[in-house]
């Protein structure tokens, strides 16, 4: 059963326009919470007062819990101004916008994308159409990608290089909402990250991304694979692996096999959690060649392996499901000469490489 929630007539169109300037403060982030993690500190209010307040009013009651800065040096503040719109929009969730950043007591701006966690622009509906705590996911989405992205760089020597965006920090502004001849100052939370020049193979693949030479793209889904396997050796699982969260730099522009290919990138990691092993970026920061204590209640020490895990063992049975129109054709459909031609491209590429990648543990068989 549905619900209709409230009018709610005061709910502003979504501000993160080009033009608009926030003045931004460094931000403690909450601890990650959701799957595989403790539930959120965040004081939600009941179903039965979420379903009969408007998004507006539920978003001022109910704000973000207060952290404090746990440092000794106060917070840095920043300008941003939004020159371009990335991905915005009145339900659309967190909001991506390219921006130029003047921190405080440097000469020039640099250029990044905020990616604003505002639960006022959250759809206030849920996948079956029930009202959505839009504070809470808000929340779960900026505590997530922030513990990620200080794992990453606690981790660096463990990553690929340049597989994720670079981080600048995790940071909170004040914006002003009328509402019934008062002016309410809400606190809305952003990170800041790296500007990729480049395209998600998403918006390559339309309708199919045929057109790209067939070993350009094999090159770009043995570097995902690549890079996902390392990211997982440093005991982080970003969760969401789609064709919209994977870019390729540059943006290719012609269909020859002597296309150039700088980077592949993975972003979004509002679904990401660390693996038994790590339970916080404070043990990551200690040491990444030593070993860690396993917080998940065994008591147990984790010893971090010299080398990832080969892709022949995690991928054997994907098959790149999710990337119809940029994958093969001959491994499309669930046939088993589909798996086999899948199957053997992976086993060809990283099967015999340990200089890389760990020696593979399964047995495999290829039935050719």
């Amino acid at each position: 059963m549905g619900y209709e929630l409230p009018p709610d007539p005061y709910r502003p169109i979504c501000p993160y326009l080009p033009g608009l300037v926030i003045q931004a403060t460094e931000h403690e982030p909450p601890a990650p919470f959701g799957k595989g993690r403790p539930l959120s500190t965040y004081k939600s209010p009941s179903f039965e007062v979420l379903k009969s307040i408007p998004q507006t009013r539920y978003v001022l009651n109910y704000p973000y819990p207060v952290t404090q800065w746990p440092h000794n040096e106060p917070p840095r503040t920043a300008m941003l101004t939004i020159t371009d719109a990335i991905s915005v929009g009145e339900d659309r969730g967190a909001q991506l916008v390219v921006c130029q950043v003047l921190a405080h007591g440097q000469d020039k701006p640099r250029t990044a994308v905020a990616k604003i966690y505002d639960p006022l622009y959250y759809d206030k509906y849920d996948d079956i159409s029930f009202p959505r705590y839009m504070v809470d996911a808000a929340e779960k989405d900026y505590g997530r990608e922030v513990m990620a992205y200080r794992h990453i760089q606690a981790t660096r020597s463990l990553q690929e290089p340049g597989f994720a965006p670079d981080y600048y920090g995790s940071w909170t502004f004040n914006l002003m909402l009328p509402l019934q001849d008062k002016e309410c100052k809400r606190s809305i939370r952003l990170i800041l990250i790296e500007h990729i020049r480049g395209t998600t193979i998403k918006s390559l693949c339309k309708p199919n991304a045929f057109h790209y030479d067939e070993s350009y793209r094999l090159e770009v889904a043995a570097k995902i694979l690549k890079g996902i396997m390392k990211q997982v050796h440093s005991r982080l699982e970003q969760n969401d692996l789609a064709p919209r969260n994977v870019m390729v730099v540059p943006t290719p522009q012609a269909a020859t096999s002597t296309q150039a290919l700088s980077r592949v990138v993975l972003i979004d990691y509002g679904k990401a959690v660390l693996l038994p092993g790590w339970q916080n970026v404070e043990d990551s920061l200690k040491d990444t060649t030593g070993d860690h204590k396993d917080t998940s209640g065994e008591g147990r020490e984790y010893q971090i392996p010299k080398l990832p895990s080969n892709p022949v063992d995690r991928f054997w049975d994907w098959e790149m499901e999710y990337f119809n129109g940029w994958r093969p054709t001959q491994w499309e459909g669930d046939t088993k000469q589909a798996r086999i031609c899948y199957q053997k491209w992976l086993f060809e590429r990283f099967g015999q490489n340990t200089t890389d990648f760990a020696p593979i543990k399964k047995m495999h068989l290829l039935e050719i």
